[in-house]
């Protein structure tokens, strides 16, 4: 192309030669006319002269233009080339200068920028008049200049390409990123220059760096997350996990990349769990949050709560899983439901062997035990006798059988204490538990009347401490074994009489565990308390009576007319109860049902006192009602309103309560007071204490689900959404003003209504 080129300059200098020639021609030609007149001999002789000139020069004109424009010559191939090469010249020019890349040359040899393009000078705010003089090679490059300048030097002189990425300042002193790259040209196999080309990539490097801090944020908070996470592809394979997924599961991180959900779950479980992983990749949505048994490294059993949904992870769909421990939990909710089910069968004395069969059958809902037997002490009083089993093998049973008074067990019940430990400690039955497999046995001491009666034994094939709630739930397990023995050996007398009561007792308790499942009363362990506290007079005198009766019977002194008299009393007492339960029962039933009613504000404060009054004075709180008359009724379900006064009078009570425990100095009047009154529109319910008081910003979300401002482990911080959700049912509102270590005060406003 640079010959053709060449070659085209060569033909333009001949018209150039041919045009001065012509031109020169012409100013002689003028010079002879005005002269004419002077000389004509030699005007003519030198007109000759000039004609022949002009002749030869047409003639040479003539020949090189009809070559350069003959079409059927290859020379207007050549033309038509060198014209289309000056066009895509110009458009590659047009292209440089409007290029919103960065573009310059420079001369290797004299180390200067002699071109640089338009947005060159826009971004650095250098022009080509700054490179004139001083012009050393990258100066505008103030970050790491040396060595780039090194590398890019070494790259001229091997004849390759250079690309980089580096900070440079403008004319002004700003910083910027700059991505460039340099490409040697070559001009007779010599590099000449260097062709320049960059991007201003500063809005590419924060939004990088930001990227980055945003990937490390989330790691961060993923890994220290109080919950496992686990994304799983499509196989079932492990492509993430944190460190509480590892703390969970037991094995290390490492150790986790490698596995998949088949590691970590029996095959039956892996299947359900696997097919809802599938449903959720393929865009399904099945029931999410949901309870599976885990595989620890131990192989220990632990329940989790699990619920996943699709992701993208590293350009691949998967399934992100998020997990917590809830074996603990778990745990305490089916012992108290165990617990619940042991209540249930105390209230239908059935037969010793029959109740415990069933009592097993409730026991091995939890999955930790493998088995376990009740033993009561024999007629001789020298031992235990083993009365049932379950779970249990046959050379166990032979060899366990009979526990005499002076074995380490029976040494060990003397303690009247629930014991979780190694099985192996005891030597007489070490060989057969290493067969078996057992690693722990469970003592529950049977106490009745402060007397040892029996146990309740259960093994474990795994290492599973109790917790001290536990702990007391199993003696409260043990506790109702022992009231269902001596309910059944009394079962002969009092079946007619306690056959209501236990009724009673069995919806009590239907209805404490409904509210427990609906969340409705947070502070229902208190309520029970304040019920034991009313009924425990009358259960007394019931239990002396019975006691006594039992002791006339085996003295074969009893009477009818003492027995008619002492079973008067109990049936009065009991009656007392029943009446107490009725009013539990109503207080706790499922108020779906029951319509709008017009209530009685006063009247309702009162009845939900009257089932903490006993309670709150024993704890030396005073109680203090200012109820104003005819305030007019308040529309909608008295129940309801019910559970609101004693939800409010609850938290009342932590408040004194909690501000008296930090009074260490001083004494302290705990004072919770009720107050109600009226305007022309709505009737208000003022419940005030001089408790510890809310801190001002927890006031906001103070009606949030889950809230709660009482330490970790006391309430479930649903009692204010709950009695929040009551109100605005009735039409009505509710407000909290406190005061830190001074006071609270809830107001509760209903719109009123006359009772004309």
């Amino acid at each position: 192309l640079l010959k053709k080129i060449q070659f085209f300059q060569q033909i333009s200098s001949k018209f150039i030669r041919i045009d001065q020639k012509n031109r020169t021609l012409k100013k002689e030609n003028t010079a002879l006319i005005a002269a004419n007149n002077k000389a004509n001999k030699k005007a003519k002789q030198d007109k000759k002269r000039i004609q022949k000139i002009y002749k030869e020069l047409s003639h040479e004109i003539t020949e090189n233009v009809n070559t350069l424009l003959n079409p059927n010559d290859n020379n207007q191939i050549l033309i038509n080339r060198i014209v289309e090469t000056n066009r895509r010249l110009e458009i590659f020019q047009r292209a440089v200068y409007q290029s919103p890349l960065m573009i310059s040359v420079t001369n290797v040899k004299t180390r200067k920028i002699e071109f640089i393009n338009p947005i060159f000078s826009e971004i650095l705010g250098y022009t080509m008049d700054d490179f004139k003089n001083d012009n050393p090679f990258f100066n505008f490059s103030r970050n790491k200049s040396g060595s780039i300048v090194k590398e890019l030097s070494g790259a001229i002189k091997e004849g390759r390409p250079w690309k980089g990425t580096y900070q440079v300042r403008k004319k002004n002193g700003d910083l910027f990123w700059l991505r460039s790259s340099f490409y040697p040209l070559f001009e007779d196999g010599e590099i000449t220059h260097m062709l320049g080309i960059g991007e201003d990539i500063s809005d590419e490097i924060k939004i990088a760096k930001e990227l980055q801090i945003n990937k490390e944020n989330y790691e961060y908070l993923v890994q220290n997350v109080q919950s496992g996470v686990i994304v799983i592809n499509k196989d079932g394979g492990f492509l993430y996990a944190n460190k509480m997924a590892a703390e969970i599961t037991g094995y290390k991180l490492a150790e986790l990349s490698k596995f998949s959900m088949k590691d970590l779950m029996h095959q039956e479980v892996y299947e359900e769990e696997n097919n809802r992983v599938q449903a959720r990749i393929k865009g399904l949505y099945p029931e999410n949050k949901h309870e599976i048994r885990l595989l620890t490294k131990k192989g220990d059993i632990k329940v989790i709560e699990v619920s996943g949904s699709k992701t993208i992870w590293m350009g691949e769909v998967a399934d992100l899983i998020v997990f917590s421990d809830i074996t603990k939990k778990k745990r305490m909710s089916d012992l108290l439901s165990i617990q619940s089910n042991i209540d249930y069968l105390n209230s239908f004395p059935i037969g010793l062997k029959q109740s415990l069969k069933q009592i097993f059958e409730t026991l091995f809902e939890f999955s930790w035990i493998a088995g376990g037997g009740v033993y009561l002490l024999n007629e001789k009083m020298d031992g235990l006798e083993l009365k049932y089993h379950r779970g249990l093998s046959r050379s166990f049973i032979k060899n366990a059988k009979f526990v005499p008074r002076k074995s380490e067990r029976f040494k060990l019940l003397l303690s009247k204490k629930s014991t979780y430990i190694s099985i192996n400690q005891f030597s007489s039955i070490s060989n057969i538990v290493a067969e078996e497999g057992y690693k722990e046995l469970l003592f529950i001491p049977l106490i009745q009347d402060d007397d040892i009666i029996g146990s309740l034994n259960l093994v474990s094939k795994s290492e599973t401490k109790l917790s001290n709630n536990e702990n007391m739930i199993f003696k409260a397990i043990g506790s109702r074994i022992s009231q269902m023995i001596a309910l059944i050996h009394a079962q002969s007398e009092l079946q007619i009489k306690n056959t209501e009561l236990k009724k009673s007792l069995k919806e009590l308790k239907k209805k404490q565990q409904l509210l427990i499942q609906k969340s409705k009363l947070e502070s229902l362990g208190e309520m029970a308390a304040g019920v034991a506290h009313e009924i425990n007079q009358p259960l007394g005198v019931i239990f002396l009576s019975l006691e006594n009766i039992l002791f006339k019977i085996a003295d074969k002194s009893v009477s009818q007319k003492y027995l008619d008299k002492k079973l008067s009393s109990i049936t009065s007492n009991i009656n007392k109860i029943k009446s107490i339960i009725d009013h539990i029962r109503t207080f706790s039933r499922d108020q779906k049902s029951i319509i709008i009613e017009r209530i009685e504000v006063n009247n309702v404060i009162k009845k939900a006192c009257s089932l903490v009054k006993e309670q709150y004075h024993y704890h030396n709180i005073l109680l203090d009602l200012e109820l104003k008359e005819d305030i007019g009724f308040a529309l909608g379900n008295s129940h309801k309103l019910e559970q609101v006064i004693y939800n409010l009078l609850s938290n009342a009570k932590f408040a004194v309560e909690e501000k008296e425990s930090l009074l260490t100095e001083q004494s302290f009047d705990k004072t919770i007071h009720i107050r109600t009154h009226s305007d022309d529109k709505q009737i208000f319910i003022d419940v005030k204490d001089n408790g510890i008081g809310i801190e001002t910003s927890h006031l906001e979300k103070i009606f949030n689900p889950f809230f709660t401002t009482k330490p970790e482990g006391i309430g479930t911080g649903l009692g204010l959404s709950i009695v929040y959700g009551i109100i605005t049912e009735m039409k009505g509102s509710i407000n909290i003003k406190s005061e830190r270590q001074a006071y609270t005060l809830v107001r509760i406003a209903f719109p009123k209504y006359a009772f004309t």
